[in-house]
């Protein structure tokens, strides 16, 4: 199957950068969390794993606006949810609102990510986007919420 051509407006768009924006929040939140109770170093590998939940509930949300509807995403993270705390519940409300609402614009799925540090020792992350979905990196999408 051919890939179909992404929408224009992604012309210098990075999409690292969008993804970035989309998960500001989430982050902040997680550092401040970390830093409360004295975790200043955040690995890599830790990262990549909480990345996964937005990762996830982005391509949910592309897939609801763009697909044929034979696997409804949402509906199954909202199964997987329905046992958790309801700060977890609250958290995947508010990044499903996030990408409704600040970056609906962007209708494609994201592919997989990558996680490194540059040579100046930043942190930075690679995104791809694609025109159609791909599995969770790594994960099952029920991994993805309770890791």
């Amino acid at each position: 199957m051919n890939e179909q051509p992404l929408p224009p407006f992604l012309n210098g768009v990075k999409v690292s950068d969008t993804f970035m924006q989309y998960v500001e929040p989430f982050l902040n939140q997680l550092i401040l969390d970390k830093a409360k109770h004295g975790l200043f170093d955040i690995k890599i590998e830790s990262l990549d794993k909480v990345l996964r939940l937005p990762w996830c509930i982005w391509n949910a949300i592309a897939a609801e606006s763009m697909s044929t509807r034979e696997i409804d995403f949402l509906a199954w993270i909202d199964l997987i949810l329905k046992d958790m705390p309801p700060s977890i519940k609250n958290l995947v409300a508010s990044l499903k609102e996030r990408k409704r609402t600040k970056f609906d614009q962007f209708k494609y799925y994201l592919g997989p990510y990558r996680l490194y540090y540059n040579k100046n020792n930043e942190l930075m992350i690679n995104v791809e986007a694609r025109a159609r979905p791909l599995k969770v990196p790594n994960s099952s999408i029920g991994e993805c919420l309770v890791n």
